[in-house]
Formats: structure tokens, C-alpha cells, sequence
């Protein structure tokens, strides 16, 4: 099979340690869970998790090893290896300009708007095929949405019509927009 092999293990290590990115693609990684995205949550199981200014990133529980008497800071999932990723608030990617999930279709809101807690000057994102995804991405775009100019949401399947009414109003300098349900390389451009 052709499929790339990348999972959240590596996707991590890019948030973690990659803070001068300019664009990250991550089109058409089929293995990509919300585990490889930094958690909108600074809880889990109702636990608080600590960062104190530092990144919270487990290794694999094969490799993770601790002291005696020590606890981990999270619980971590079995199934996958990998606890939430909690990055500290002042972990941000200032540089990051352009932001492509096209069809990481196991990708929900959960991931975007984690993702997009830590970013401030996207000019283009790409969401084409994360058919999980909600309105509640909306009010993350926002956040961040003053200087979004291209916005791919097509096969979106999930995205209403307060969700884009939202989205519009709230990103001044947004150009082009694709909300379709069959991806294709026609925008509507705002003018």
C-alpha cells in the first residue's frame, strides 16, 4: 500500500520541537488520530494536568520509566502510548503561516481547535475532507482568524450555516473560501 506511515508519535515531536515552522502539511495521513495534535484541554479523567512551564510528552510506555514514588503528570492510553498533548500557553508558532490537514478524516474539533490555541498568524488553512469537524471550530477561527485570508472547509460534512456565518463576519481579511461538498479547486472570493 501507498498510505503514508506517519502517526502522532512524529506529529508531536513537529509541535514540541519545531517552533520556526513557516507551513506544515500533513495532507493525506490516513494514521493521524487527535493524539499526534496539542489537547485543547489542560484536563483529563478529571485529573489537573501540571506543566509548570514545561512541555507534558510522555515517551511510550515501554520506555517510560520512573522514579520511585514518582507519578506520571497524565494518565496514559494504553491503546495508543500516548497521553494528551499539553503544551504550556506560551508555547506558540508564531511563524506558522500555513496550515494543511486535507483528508485526515479520523481528525475531529478536538485537534483544530488545540492546534489552532497555539498559533496566531495563519494566512491559509486547509481542512478539506476532516469530515468530523464541527461549528465549534468556528469560534477558534476567530481567535486567530485576523490574518486568514484562504479557508478550505469543502466536504466538511458536519459545518452548518452559523458555523460559516461566524467564520465570515469574524475574519476581516478572509479572500477565498471553499465550503463545498465535493472537493474541487473553485473558491468564492470575497472581494
Amino acid at each position: 500500500s501507498d498510505l503514508p506511515l506517519v502517526t502522532a508519535h512524529s506529529v508531536r515531536e513537529i509541535w514540541t520541537f519545531s517552533k520556526k515552522l513557516r507551513a506544515l502539511n500533513l495532507s493525506d495521513c490516513v494514521n493521524l488520530t487527535d493524539k499526534g495534535f496539542p489537547s485543547p484541554h489542560s484536563r483529563h479523567d478529571g485529573q489537573s494536568l501540571r506543566h509548570s512551564g514545561r512541555l507534558v510528552v510522555p515517551s511510550p510506555p515501554a520506555q517510560f520509566e520512573l522514579k520511585q514514588d514518582e507519578k506520571p503528570a497524565v494518565e496514559i492510553s494504553y491503546k495508543d502510548g500516548l497521553s494528551p498533548l499539553v503544551l504550556p500557553p506560551h508555547h506558540k508558532l508564531h511563524h506558522l503561516h500555513c496550515l494543511t490537514f486535507r483528508y485526515l478524516s479520523r481528525l475531529t474539533d478536538d485537534a483544530v481547535i488545540g492546534t489552532l490555541s497555539h498559533l496566531r498568524h495563519v494566512i491559509e488553512l486547509d481542512l478539506a475532507g476532516c469530515v468530523r469537524i464541527t461549528d465549534r471550530i468556528a469560534k477558534s477561527l476567530l481567535n486567530v482568524g485576523q490574518n486568514l485570508e484562504t479557508l478550505d472547509l469543502s466536504q466538511a460534512k458536519n459545518l452548518m450555516d452559523n458555523g460559516v456565518f461566524r467564520l465570515v463576519r469574524g475574519c476581516p481579511k478572509l479572500r477565498q473560501v471553499n465550503v463545498s461538498r465535493k472537493h474541487s479547486n473553485h473558491f468564492i472570493v470575497i472581494t
